[in-house]
C-alpha cells in the first residue's frame, strides 16, 4: 500500500518538498494507513501557522463524530515554513522528524480519543484531562511512526531524559500495556509544554483558562477573541478548591486592538484570535453573540481545542487497534 496523494491539497502536491515527504511516508506502514483513512485534506498552511488538526463542523457549528469516536471530516494544516525547510536545507534527520509530526496530527484526526468530545458541563478536571489524553494519543502515533522510520520524534529532543527516551524505556519493560502507558506519558509531557503563541502557560493551564473563560467573567465575545495570549499568565486563573469549575481572577487580561469592520469585511463578525489554534485560518469569522452563549457554544463544540504544535526545540537545521506493525 502506498500513500494516496489525493489526501494532500494542490498547494502541497506542487511544493518542491512533496515527493521527498511521500517517499519518506511510504516507509511507514502505519503512516500510510493513517493518511489514507483520513477523511479530509492535508493543507499547506500559511508561514508561521504551525501544525494542527481542525474537524469540520455542521451548520450549527457542531463536530460530527463517527461510530469509532473520531471526527467524520476535517483538515490538517501544516506550516509552509516547515515544508520549505525540507528543500531549502536537505537534512534526512529533519525529514524524518517532519514525517512524525504529520503522524501526530493524524493521530488527533484518526484515532479514538485523539480529538476528544468535550462540553462545557463537564467537570473542569475531566475537560482538561480529555484534551491532554488527546495529546497522549497523538504522541503514541508519532512514536510508532518514528520507530518504523528509525528517526527522532518531532515532539522530543534526543537527550537521555527526553520524551522519546522515556517511551523507549517504557516499551522495553512494559510491552503488553505499552499503548495505554505511552498515551499517559505523552499526556503528562504535553501538560508541561507551552502552546504556540502562549509563552507563559503550559497546555494544562491554557485549557483551564479557556474553561475558566466560560464562567465568572465580564468580557464580550469580541473581547474574548482579542485576548493577547502572549501576555496571559498563570496568576490570571483562580480556582475554587473542590469546585468543578475554575473562574478567572479579577485581574484583567490584555486585549489586542479591535479589528475594524473595513479590515474584517463584515461589521457583524469578530475575527478569531491567532492563539485559537483550532481555527482554520485568520479569515474565519464568528457571529457576535452574548459572551456566555458564545463560550458555552465553543466548549460544547470542542471549538476551543488548540491542537497547534510548535517546531521542535532542537530543530536547527487511542491506540491503532487494527494496524499490524512492530514498535
Amino acid at each position: 500500500m502506498a500513500v494516496d496523494i489525493s489526501k494532500f491539497d494542490k498547494g502541497f502536491r506542487n511544493h518542491p518538498s512533496f515527493n521527498q515527504i511521500v517517499t519518506e511516508a511510504n516507509k511507514s506502514p502505519l503512516l500510510v494507513e493513517l493518511i489514507n483513512k483520513f477523511p479530509g485534506k492535508i493543507e499547506l498552511g500559511e508561514p508561521g501557522s504551525a501544525g494542527y488538526f481542525e474537524p469540520a463542523v455542521d451548520r450549527n457549528g457542531r463536530v460530527a463524530f463517527g461510530g469509532n469516536g473520531v471526527p467524520t471530516a476535517g483538515i490538517i494544516n501544516i506550516d509552509k515554513d516547515w515544508v520549505d525547510q525540507i528543500s531549502i536545507s536537505p537534512n534526512p534527520k529533519y525529514l524524518g522528524q517532519f514525517t512524525t509530526m504529520l503522524a501526530h496530527e493524524l493521530g488527533h484526526a484518526c484515532e479514538p480519543e485523539g480529538y476528544p468530545k468535550t462540553n462545557y458541563s463537564m467537570p473542569s478536571d475531566d475537560y482538561v484531562n480529555a484534551l491532554l489524553k488527546g495529546e497522549g494519543v497523538a504522541i503514541l502515533a508519532e512514536y510508532r511512526v518514528a520507530r518504523q522510520l528509525h528517526t527522532q520524534m518531532w515532539s522530543s529532543d534526543s537527550s537521555p531524559n527526553g520524551l522519546q527516551a522515556k517511551l523507549d524505556a517504557e516499551l522495553a519493560t512494559n510491552r503488553c500495556n505499552f499503548a495505554d502507558k505511552a498515551s499517559e506519558i505523552g499526556a503528562n509531557h504535553y501538560a508541561s509544554q507551552s502552546p504556540s503563541g502562549v509563552p507563559h502557560l503550559n497546555y494544562k493551564q491554557y485549557y483551564e483558562t479557556w474553561y475558566a473563560l466560560a464562567y465568572g467573567h465580564s468580557y464580550t465575545s469580541g473581547e474574548i477573541e482579542r485576548i493577547d495570549w502572549k501576555k496571559v499568565k498563570p496568576e490570571h486563573i483562580a480556582t475554587k478548591p473542590g469546585a468543578n469549575r475554575e473562574f478567572l481572577n479579577a485581574r484583567p487580561l490584555s486585549l489586542k486592538p479591535p479589528v475594524s469592520a473595513l479590515q474584517q469585511g463584515q461589521a457583524t463578525c469578530v475575527q478569531t484570535s491567532d492563539a485559537q489554534h483550532s481555527s482554520r485560518s485568520a479569515h474565519e469569522t464568528y457571529p457576535v453573540m452574548g459572551a456566555q452563549q458564545y463560550l458555552e457554544q465553543k466548549l460544547s463544540q470542542s471549538r476551543d481545542t488548540p491542537w497547534a504544535h510548535p517546531a521542535p526545540s532542537n530543530n536547527a537545521s487511542d491506540h491503532p487497534s487494527h494496524v499490524s506493525h512492530e514498535y
